[in-house]
C-alpha cells in the first residue's frame, strides 16, 4: 500500500499563500465550493465570499519584500514594534529606498 503524504500546513511558503490569495481573488465561488463545501466555520463570510466580484490577480514585488524584510529585522533586532524604523524611517522611506513610488501605499504589520 502507498504511503499517502500531506503537505504540512504549517509550510507556507510565499508562493503557496499567494497562490491560495490569488485563488479566492479570482473565483472566490469556485474556491468555497472546491475547499470548503458546507463546511465553512463562518456562514456570512461564505456568502460574501461566493457573492463577491473577480479581483486581478496580485503579483510579488521584490522591492517591497526587501523594505518589510528590513523592518521585521530591524524590529526583531531593537525589540520594538513600531510603524517608526530604529533610524527614524517610516515605511514610505523604506519602500522608498528600493523602489520609486507612486500613488497610495500603506503599511500592515500583523502578527
Amino acid at each position: 500500500m502507498k504511503e499517502v503524504v500531506q503537505d504540512d500546513p504549517t509550510d507556507i511558503t510565499t508562493d503557496k499563500l499567494l497562490n491560495e490569495i490569488n485563488r479566492i481573488r479570482l473565483n472566490s465561488t469556485q474556491y468555497c465550493k472546491d475547499e470548503f463545501e458546507d463546511d465553512w466555520p463562518d456562514k456570512d463570510l461564505m456568502k460574501m465570499l461566493r457573492s463577491d466580484s473577480k479581483a486581478p490577480a496580485l503579483n510579488l514585488n521584490e522591492s517591497l519584500q526587501n523594505a518589510a524584510l528590513d523592518h521585521a529585522n530591524d524590529m526583531a533586532t531593537t525589540g520594538l514594534t513600531s510603524h517608526t524604523g530604529s533610524d527614524g524611517s517610516n515605511f514610505k522611506e523604506r519602500i522608498e529606498r528600493y523602489a520609486l513610488v507612486g500613488g497610495y501605499i500603506y503599511q500592515s504589520i500583523v502578527y
